[in-house]
């Protein structure tokens, strides 16, 4: 059994990880990191549903260009679900100096499957409409 803050700080990295991942095009680690039948929502930018369509998606357009960013992180934990809300900043390494590209926020709907935490729906957003303080 884990703590809160067990929990936590694993919900953490998986944010990170994925961060990291998409930035170094490591699509399968970074699929790896949603359940089978999760869903990714972008908006505008299109929706995904299932690992598979996700890490198709993600391969989309790829080179290590970007630098995704997040910060002010709120969890809240209800046994094997978690919901966390983060501000989000993608920077483009293109030019000699980054650039914010992208401003906006991650909501994510989490479970823990097999002792991991996975992502199960993650939306990204331009704006706040949608965020709740959790």
């Amino acid at each position: 059994m884990t703590t809160v803050l067990e929990d936590k700080d694993a919900i953490c990295d998986i944010l990170a990880r994925s961060c990291f991942y998409s930035d170094t095009c490591q699509f399968e680690k970074n699929a790896n990191l949603f359940t089978e039948d999760c869903e990714w929502d972008g908006g505008a930018a299109g929706h995904q549903k299932g690992r598979a369509n996700v890490m198709a998606f993600f391969k989309l357009g790829a080179e290590p260009k970007f630098r995704h960013c997040v910060s002010n992180i709120q969890i809240t934990i209800d046994g094997d679900e978690a919901h966390a809300i983060s501000y989000l900043q993608v920077l483009s390494i293109r030019e000699p100096v980054p650039v914010i590209i992208f401003s906006g926020i991650y909501l994510d709907h989490l479970v823990r499957r097999d002792g991991r935490w996975l992502f199960k729906l993650r939306k990204v957003r331009a704006d706040f409409a949608e965020a709740r303080i959790l």
